[in-house]
C-alpha cells in the first residue's frame, strides 16, 4: 500500500509539471503557427515559458507538502543545473556538426531536435530534482545558484535596458558599450534570454527567502516582485508592463494584500504579452499613429536611426537582433 501511494504522489507530480509547461507552451506554438513568421521568437516564448512554468509547478508541489523554503528552491536549482547540462549536451552536438560542417539540417528539422532536447532535459530535471534531499551539499548547492543568478540578473538588467532605449527612444539612444546581443538566425545564442531567465529563479526564490527573514512579509514581496518583473521584462519588454511593475512595487510598498497582488500579476503578463507596445520616438508622419515593427538590414542609417519617419519602428539591427517576445504594432508619436 504504501509503494502504491508513493507511485500516486509521483504521477500527481509529473502531471503537475507537464500540464503547467505545456498549457504555458502551446498559445506561443499555436501563435507561430498561425502567424507563420517571426516563429524564432515564438519558440524562445514557448520554451522560456514552458519551462518557468515547470519550474513554477515543482516549487507549488513542494511547498504544498510542507518542505521547507530553502530545500524546495534547491530542488528548483537542480532541476535548472541537471537540465541544463542535457540540453546544452544536445545543443551543443548538434552545433558541432553544424560548424565542422558533417551535417546541416533544415530550420524545421533543427526546431524538431530543439523540441526533443527540451523534453529530454525536462525529463532529466524532474528526476534528479525530486532525489534531491537535504544533505552536505545543500550550502554549495545554494552558493552556485546565487553565483549563477547575479550573473544571469546582471544579463537581464542590459537586456531590458536595451530593448526599452531602443523602441522607447530609438537606435540613437543605446550607448555603444550596452549593445552586444548578436543573434542571427535559429541558433543556440537566441535561447540565451530564457536561459538566463531560467538561471535566474533558483536565486530569486532564495533572496526572497533572506529577504522574509529580515524584512518580512513586505520586504520579501519588494524583492521577489522586483526581480521577477525584470525578469518578465527581459523576457517580453513592453512600456505599459513596465508601468504596471512599477506601480505593482509601489503597491508593495504599501499595501499587503495578496489577492490584489496576484491580480496585479496577472494583468501585468498580460500586457507584456499582447501584439502592441509604445515607443516615446519622434517622427511619426503624419503624426501619432500605429507602426508595424521591422526586423532586419536597412537600405540607409536614416532608415534605421529614424525608423518612424519611414513608417515602422525598429526592434533589431538585422545581424545584431535584440530578441525577445517583440510586439507586432508600435504605437509611435
Amino acid at each position: 500500500m504504501e509503494a502504491d501511494g508513493l507511485v500516486v504522489i509521483a504521477n500527481s507530480r509529473w502531471l503537475s509539471v507537464g500540464g503547467a509547461a505545456l498549457a504555458s507552451a502551446c498559445p506561443f506554438i499555436l501563435s507561430g503557427w498561425l502567424h507563420g513568421y517571426g516563429w524564432e521568437m515564438e519558440v524562445l516564448a514557448a520554451l522560456a515559458g514552458g519551462g518557468l512554468a515547470a519550474l513554477g509547478a515543482l516549487l507549488r508541489w513542494d511547498l504544498r507538502r510542507g518542505v521547507s523554503a530553502d530545500l524546495a528552491f534547491e530542488r528548483v536549482a537542480v532541476a535548472v543545473l541537471s537540465g541544463a547540462v542535457v540540453l546544452v549536451t544536445f545543443v551543443g552536438f548538434l552545433l558541432c556538426l553544424a560548424t565542422l560542417g558533417i551535417w546541416r539540417i533544415s530550420d524545421w528539422l533543427a526546431l524538431t531536435y530543439l523540441g526533443l532536447a527540451a523534453l529530454a532535459a525536462g525529463v532529466v530535471a524532474v528526476v534528479v530534482s525530486g532525489r534531491h534531499r537535504e544533505s552536505q551539499w545543500s550550502s554549495a548547492i545554494q552558493i552556485v545558484s546565487l553565483v549563477l543568478g547575479a550573473a544571469a540578473l546582471l544579463h537581464l538588467v542590459r537586456q531590458a535596458a536595451v530593448v526599452c532605449l531602443l523602441v522607447g527612444f530609438g537606435p540613437r539612444a543605446v550607448p555603444a558599450w550596452l549593445w552586444y546581443f548578436p543573434f542571427t538566425g535559429l541558433q543556440p545564442d537566441q535561447l540565451g534570454t530564457g536561459g538566463l531567465a531560467l538561471a535566474a529563479i533558483p536565486a530569486v526564490g532564495l533572496l526572497s527567502v533572506r529577504a522574509s527573514q529580515r524584512w518580512g512579509v513586505r520586504g520579501r514581496a519588494i524583492v521577489t516582485d522586483a526581480l521577477l518583473g525584470l525578469c518578465l521584462l527581459a523576457l517580453s519588454y513592453r512600456l505599459i508592463g513596465a508601468v504596471a511593475v512599477a506601480a505593482l512595487l509601489v503597491f508593495d510598498a504599501r499595501i499587503q494584500r495578496q489577492g490584489r497582488r496576484v491580480a496585479l500579476w496577472v494583468v501585468i503578463v498580460v500586457l507584456c504579452l499582447v501584439p502592441v507596445d509604445i515607443s516615446l520616438q519622434n517622427g511619426a508622419v503624419p503624426g501619432p499613429r500605429w507602426l508595424p515593427t521591422i526586423a532586419g538590414d536597412f537600405t540607409s542609417m536614416d532608415a534605421y536611426l529614424h525608423g518612424p519617419k519611414h513608417g515602422y519602428v525598429v526592434l533589431d539591427t538585422g545581424s545584431h537582433q535584440i530578441l525577445y517576445y517583440e510586439p507586432r504594432w508600435e504605437w509611435a508619436w
